[in-house]
């Protein structure tokens, strides 16, 4: 809907129409008015305004994952010259935020909830923040000795944006703000062959550094080919890619002087994830060029693309291993888009000049198809992308510490959520302390932590993770003590971390010890 007009689309859902023959099939479209705004100015921490900034409300909460039937309204504008900006909105709630060009040096604002109706607009102002906090590491293939140069994108769960490019040598640095939770990912190609990491977690509420090593594994797909068509655009045009994607061009949509235009689709895989939209598999950088190789920006009317996905790509991450000829194995992975019904999947494009994906409401996903068809005037990256998920599984339960010789056998029960992946391990000789992540990524439900000391007492954390890469927030700890061959010690010890981190009080312990003495 042109907004102007006072009204704006409705709730988003499709509306599924069965026609007969013979038959006319009449259905009701119901419009939301707009008849509120949410106005304020776009500022740096000093005070100064910030022109040119896209400013967004979005019905989602950007710390929970949505459902799929959940159908959003969500819209934009550019603040002014003067840094000021009103967005003409329909009643509701709201999460309120601002992109710039990651470039620009500065850090997303932090995302502010209103409500809006008729009577009651929302006046924000909007504080972009300067990077105060760092992060960085290595990254390397999995199995590999040496670093590899990709592509870093990282967002923060208050609404903050950075990227960055390792090295030859792998080495990377992102320039984050601190006092916030940042998700971090990288992406690597080799010929037709894609790397991606696992999401990473890194808390800096309390902190200004930190150093993440990102392991990258070689997904079971492999990019399509880049493909190149010159055509006649006073022609109607279809233009089919490797993977089924389809381009349909209506006659005179993109009208140039020139006789003959070129259209490139390059696959890509560096692809920004934020907290709205994580792109799922890979996406297409589309140009096109006139007979003098300059770039047509935008079209006389829409072109529609019908962008193609696997079932597969829409799940959590699962691991095989595969032996190789000369005897080494190599790890790979399916993709990790943890999306649990078809219809959460959505297009969007990447605005380089604000460093944001921006939905594209003209769509329809295909689930028989395994496809989703979009409108669109222009081409830049396009990608089908899905919300990023912040929600915290449910933990694992049923967790026994067995003692051994010299080691610790831990045995749990999964959790049943559908994006859960795996747990973590974490290990402790002080009781009411977290410890040192020891183990990761485990898809069994046991562990054997070996090479420990008789005697010594030894404090364990069991974490579900999920798809995302987010863990279960349970803090109770289980304890044993390894003991020779000669006995054999079975202890079961539970004490609440506190959320700090910190030693604390054990306000209960059940301790359970069976000893067989050898004969």
């Amino acid at each position: 809907m042109d907004y102007s007009s006072g009204y704006s689309s409705g709730n988003g859902q499709d509306i599924e129409v069965t026609v007969v023959d013979n038959e006319t099939a009449i259905k009701d479209i119901y419009l939301k008015r707009v008849d509120s705004t949410i106005s304020g100015t776009a500022k740096d921490a000093s005070g100064n305004p910030i022109k040119w900034a896209w400013v967004t409300a979005d019905a989602r909460d950007p710390n929970k994952k949505s459902s799929s039937s959940m159908y959003y309204y969500g819209t934009g504008g550019s603040s002014d010259a003067s840094g000021n900006f009103t967005i003409n909105i329909p009643a509701g709630t709201y999460w309120v935020g601002g992109n710039m060009w990651y470039g620009s040096g500065y850090i997303n604002p932090k995302k502010q909830k209103v409500t809006v109706d008729a009577n009651n607009p929302a006046s924000v102002d909007l504080v972009f923040r300067q990077a105060d906090a760092t992060i960085s590491g290595t990254v390397k293939v999995d199995g590999a000795s040496a670093g590899v140069s990709s592509f870093i994108s990282a967002w923060s769960e208050d609404g903050g944006y950075s990227e960055a490019s390792s090295t030859n040598d792998g080495t990377y640095s992102l320039s984050v703000s601190s006092g916030s939770i940042w998700h971090l990912k990288a992406n690597y190609k080799s010929g037709s062959d894609v790397y991606k990491s696992k999401e990473h977690i890194v808390d800096m509420t309390n902190s200004t550094t930190d150093s993440e090593d990102i392991t990258l594994y070689k997904k079971d797909y492999t990019l399509p080919d880049e493909i190149t068509v010159t055509f006649d655009p006073s022609q109607q045009q279809t233009v089919n890619l490797d993977d089924g994607t389809t381009l349909n061009i209506p006659a005179n949509s993109i009208t140039d002087s020139s006789d003959q235009v070129t259209l490139t689709a390059t696959p890509d895989i560096d692809l920004a994830e934020q907290d709205n939209a994580k792109p799922v598999a890979y996406g297409y950088d589309f140009s096109i060029t006139d007979d003098e190789g300059q770039a047509i920006e935008t079209f006389d009317s829409n072109i529609t693309i019908e962008q193609t996905y696997e079932e597969s790509w829409l799940g959590g991450d699962e691991f095989s291993t595969q032996t190789l000829e000369n005897g080494s194995s190599v790890t790979t992975t399916s993709e990790s888009g943890g999306v649990i019904d078809e219809n959460e999947l959505f297009p969007a494009y990447y605005d380089t000049s604000v460093s944001t994906w921006k939905d594209i409401t003209n769509m329809t996903v295909n689930e028989t198809q395994n496809s989703v068809s979009y409108q669109t005037n222009h081409f830049t990256k396009y990608a089908l992308v899905t919300a990023s998920d912040t929600t915290p599984p449910s933990a694992p339960t049923s967790i026994t510490a067995t003692a051994g010789d010299s080691k610790v056998t831990l045995n749990w029960t999964a959790p049943t959520d559908t994006d859960y992946a795996s747990v973590n391990i974490y290990r402790s000789t002080t009781s009411g302390s977290i410890g040192t992540k020891v183990h990761s990524a485990i898809t069994t439900t046991s562990k054997e932590d070996t090479g420990l000391t008789n005697g010594t007492a030894y404090y364990y954390t069991v974490k579900a993770v999920d798809a995302s890469g987010n863990e279960s927030i349970n803090s109770t700890q289980y304890s044993a003590t390894p003991s020779t061959t000669s006995t054999t010690t079975t202890t079961t010890a539970t004490a609440t971390l506190p959320l700090t981190g910190k030693p604390a009080l054990i306000d209960q312990i059940t301790v359970i010890i069976s000893n067989w003495l050898a004969l």
